[in-house]
């Protein structure tokens, strides 16, 4: 019982860092930090540690191709030639 409540507890521990790890990732982002854009464009565009959210995504890369981010520039191009 004391290993499973501990699996427990790591997993919520493991949660939270993701979480307060998005979040100051999207501060940066916010604040210009075009390796912060679309280091968040990515974990919205794949979930991971995020809800899935491509019309996220693609504003984060937007907002990094206006910086001339090739990456973002791409990645951009592919969300949108899908449609």
């Amino acid at each position: 019982m004391k290993k499973l409540l501990f699996v427990i507890m790591m997993c919520v521990a493991v949660v939270a860092n993701a979480q307060s790890w998005s979040k100051n990732l999207e501060k940066k982002a916010k604040k210009g930090d075009v390796a912060a854009q679309v280091a968040v464009a990515n974990a919205y565009a794949s979930g991971d540690g995020v809800k899935l959210g491509l019309n996220k995504a693609a504003k984060w890369y937007y907002e990094a191709a206006k910086q001339g981010h090739m990456e973002a520039r791409l990645k951009l191009y592919s969300f949108y030639s899908k449609e």
